[in-house]
């Protein structure tokens, strides 16, 4: 989000502001060096999911995304630009001084936004759940996008760098010292990057324009378009229009982009500020640190950012024409510029003790735009605990390679934990608390026990958010962090902190917190490649069993038949149009996406994502919600459209995942019925055969679950 005003108001004056740049398509064997494009990943994550038209309401169509990055990122070097990509610990800022905490507000109001979202969904006619305006009007970002973006940019080659803090100030320094172009679409970056030299400047994401080439005839090849010098234009009109784009995936045939590149100097300068005055220029506009309390102080009710824009600069022009005009030394009255430009703003004469309070709050503010003193989130001081140096070690070496969630990094040093809003009925109890949560318990006894989790500094969410925020105060705290040989029963305590035990004591422990599956040994037999899926399933199943969502075990097979096709080398496309808003095909959905999410991070935090399938590539939204519309009948194998080898990896997932839990799903008559038709059709079948050959055919045993476990070991050797 960052400064509040600030886009619009840099689009209404980017002739002052801006210069737009042209890069022309090169040769694809061309081996001139690129210019970097260093990228805020969570701007591109939204940017990119929102405006491809993927569906959301599905869940999330996540190997579809992957794709479309890989399609961005081959467009940006066909014009000659590198992406890097910068990721943070979204939700935490090391300052010196206050705590990110300050942030808290703005997170819980971006949650509140989000659950609204998804209540109006929820309460909208079928009509108007099948608009995409209206679907485009609420969006509410897939759980898992996050994670699949990270693995298909790692799986680009492109450079990946996780901060640790936010990536604002990263992202920035990283294009200067590249001498490079910054992007992403915060605000925040119109005056990040102005305590140092100019560079190439800020090229925002929605700012960006495809233009593609005309179809190249049969047999040319070479590049679409041409250039000399740098390969950058300055943009002063075309002698050959070609078709624009103007979504942010490229043209399969590329012409040229066009960038329009913003610098803070120009900003400072139209403002009439000094450079170094924009971070507390920032501050008082309002930034993501900044209070609604603060907002109601200092602006009217509805006033537009653009004049809140004019006005706060035409307020700190005064007041640093004020203190030029004293004489004072810079040191002491620093301050005092502050206040005064906080007591101008003010709408009302206010007590002494609010203006330093809000003095102080726009400084702090101010420091966002600075590198943090400390940058390091695992350095141990504030957390005593004799193991956690040696677990942090691991975590920095998993959190630098892309395995281990800063929500982690979050909660250990903040002692809080912000869920992610997972379409589903508001009318039930959230699938966060009743499946999800279970899990996380696993978690924060894990990390209590390898490395401690810090005292809860702040934590403001309203009432009826508790269910999205949860507080890890280990005595007051909204959730119950168990010490961890309440969590192993009946498995013997380990010899040693979970985080440090050899890798099979590691995934003993992960198939525990999944509804006892070390006790299921055709779920400890499980290949990895399907090993996350049947736990999560089992997770579910078990958690929602006693409620009016409790799996079905036609529902079950539809989970399972939508992986195991979605897996294919070359699988189905994602569908164009969202699925309908089924309540009960929706919870199904929600609930296996609630604990594929929190296993994923169980499997974080305890260092096994190395070895284990990430959970975006477990799950197709629109293949699931397609299958749970199918009665598969008798012959699941051709509902789903399974080959016969497909159909036996099915036939063995869904016998792990039943295991100990039959009880747990709801079987219909019919179903029953029908299994008792196969099956005695499968015995006519068999009859038939060997009376005319003599044995049965294919000469050995196909069925069953010795065949099926049997495919499923062979593929988890591949």
């Amino acid at each position: 989000m960052g400064v509040k005003g600030l886009t619009t108001y840099a689009r209404s004056n980017r002739r002052a502001l801006s210069h737009s740049i042209s890069l022309p398509s090169v040769p694809l064997d061309s081996d001139a060096p690129r210019t970097a494009l260093v990228v805020d990943a969570w701007s591109l994550i939204y940017s990119l999911y929102f405006s491809s038209g993927l569906s959301w309401i599905s869940g999330g169509e996540y190997a579809a995304f992957g794709k479309l990055l890989k399609q961005l990122v081959e467009g940006w070097r066909a014009v000659g630009l590198e992406p890097v990509f910068v990721f943070d610990v979204r939700n935490l800022l090391l300052l010196k001084g206050p705590a990110s905490h300050l942030k808290h507000p703005t997170i819980i109001s971006r949650l509140t936004a989000t659950t609204t979202h998804l209540t109006l969904l929820s309460r909208s006619s079928p009509y108007m759940r099948s608009s995409s305006a209206f679907l485009r009007s609420i969006p509410v970002l897939p759980p898992l996008a996050y994670d699949a973006f990270a693995s298909a940019a790692l799986a680009s080659d492109a450079e990946c760098i996780w901060d640790e803090g936010e990536a604002d100030m990263r992202v920035v320094r990283e294009a200067l010292a590249r001498d490079g172009f910054w992007t992403g679409n915060d605000s925040d970056f119109f005056v990040a990057g102005v305590y140092h030299k100019e560079g190439k400047g800020y090229a925002p994401l929605d700012e960006m324009t495809w233009m593609a080439a005309p179809e190249p005839a049969s047999g040319v090849s070479g590049r679409a378009g041409g250039g000399d010098g740098d390969g950058f234009t300055v943009v002063s009109g075309r002698s050959s229009p070609s078709t624009r784009s103007s979504k942010l995936v490229p043209p399969s045939h590329i012409d040229s982009l066009t960038l329009q590149v913003f610098s803070p100097h120009l900003l400072a300068h139209q403002l009439s500020l000094l450079p170094s005055h924009l971070p507390l220029f920032a501050a008082l506009v309002g930034n993501d640190f900044t209070t609604a309390s603060q907002h109601s102080l200092l602006f009217p009710a509805g006033m537009a950012g653009g004049k809140r824009v004019e006005r706060v600069a035409e307020v700190l022009r005064e007041a640093t024409n004020g203190k030029r005009r004293r004489g004072s030394p810079v040191g002491e009255t620093a301050v005092e510029m502050v206040e005064r430009a906080v007591r101008a703003l003010m709408l009302r004469d206010p007590a002494s003790g609010l203006v330093t309070k809000t003095v102080d709050a726009v400084i702090s503010s101010s420091l966002a735009y600075l590198p943090p003193v400390d940058p390091s989130l695992f350095s141990t001081p504030s957390l005593s605990h004799p193991h956690a140096a040696a677990v942090f070690d691991l975590y920095r070496t998993a959190y630098g390679a892309g395995r281990l969630s800063p929500r982690l990094l979050e909660a250990v040093r903040e002692g809080v934990f912000f869920s992610r809003v997972i379409v589903e009925d508001v009318d039930l109890q959230s699938v966060g608390v009743r499946v999800g949560r279970g899990l996380r318990e696993w978690v924060w006894a894990v990390l209590q026990e390898g490395c401690g989790i810090a005292q809860l500094v702040e934590e403001d969410a309203a009432e009826e958010l508790e269910e999205l925020v949860e507080r890890l105060d280990l005595d007051e705290g909204k959730v119950n962090v168990e010490d961890l040989d309440e969590e192993l029963e009946p498995l013997e305590r380990p010899d040693s902190t979970p985080q440090l035990l050899p890798l099979p004591d590691r995934r003993a422990l992960y198939l525990a917190a999944h509804a006892s599956s070390h006790l299921a040994p055709r779920v400890a037999a499980l290949p990895d490649a399907y090993l996350p899926l049947v736990l999560a399933a089992r997770h579910a199943i078990s958690s929602m069993h006693d409620s009016k969502s409790a799996w079905k075990e036609r529902e079950l097979g539809a989970v399972l038949a939508a992986t195991v096709v979605s897996r294919r080398a070359d699988p189905p496309p994602a569908a164009q149009q969202s699925p309908t808003f089924s309540p009960a095909n929706v919870q199904i959905a929600a609930s296996l996406l609630s604990s594929l999410e929190a296993s994923q991070l169980l499997s974080d935090a305890l260092l096994l994502s190395e070895h284990l399938p990430p959970a975006h590539s477990l799950y197709s939204g629109s293949q699931l919600h397609a299958f749970l519309d199918v009665d598969p009948g008798a012959d699941a194998g051709a509902a789903y459209g399974l080959e016969a080898e497909e159909l036996r990896v099915w036939d063995g997932l869904r016998e792990a995942s039943l295991e100990g839990l039959e009880a747990a799903v709801v079987r219909d008559a019919s179903v029953k019925d029908r299994r008792k038709e196969k099956k005695a059709r499968a015995k006519e079948r068999k009859a038939g055969a060997v009376g005319e050959n003599g044995n049965s055919r294919g000469g050995g045993k196909v069925g069953g679950n010795a065949g099926a476990f049997a495919l499923l070991a062979e593929l988890g050797d591949e």
